[in-house]
C-alpha cells in the first residue's frame, strides 16, 4: 500500500511542470514577440527590436542585449556597435569587427 501511495504522489507531481526532476530543462526564448529575427550568413541569427518609432533598436544576442540609436545616415550605433538594415541586407559590427553579415529579414 505504501508503494502505491508513493507512485500516486510521483504521478501527481508530474503535472507540476518544472518541478518534475525528470522533465529536463525548459528552454525559454529571450526574444520578444515584436522583434525581427534576421537569418545571417554562417547560420547565425540576429534578433532586433525596433523601438521609439524607429529612432532606436534593441539588439538581442544569446549572451546579451544592447540599445543602439539611429544616426542621420540611417544606421544605429552606440559608439561601440553599429547595426545597418539596408536594402542589400543587414549587418552588425561590434568593436570594429563585423559579427553578423548578409542578414535577411524574414518574409512577411
Amino acid at each position: 500500500m505504501r508503494h502505491l501511495l508513493a507512485v500516486a504522489a510521483l504521478l501527481a507531481l508530474a503535472g507540476c511542470g518544472s518541478w518534475w526532476p525528470f522533465s529536463g530543462p525548459q528552454e525559454q526564448s529571450r526574444i520578444p514577440s515584436d522583434a525581427v529575427v534576421y537569418q545571417c550568413e554562417k547560420g547565425k541569427q540576429l534578433a532586433v527590436r525596433f523601438m521609439d518609432e524607429g529612432r532606436s533598436v534593441m539588439v538581442i544576442l544569446p549572451e546579451r542585449e544592447f540599445r543602439l540609436d539611429r544616426t542621420d545616415g540611417g544606421r544605429y550605433t552606440n559608439g561601440i556597435s553599429t547595426f545597418d538594415a539596408g536594402d542589400e541586407g543587414a549587418w552588425l559590427e561590434m568593436r570594429g569587427e563585423r559579427t553578423h553579415s548578409g542578414c535577411k529579414r524574414p518574409a512577411a
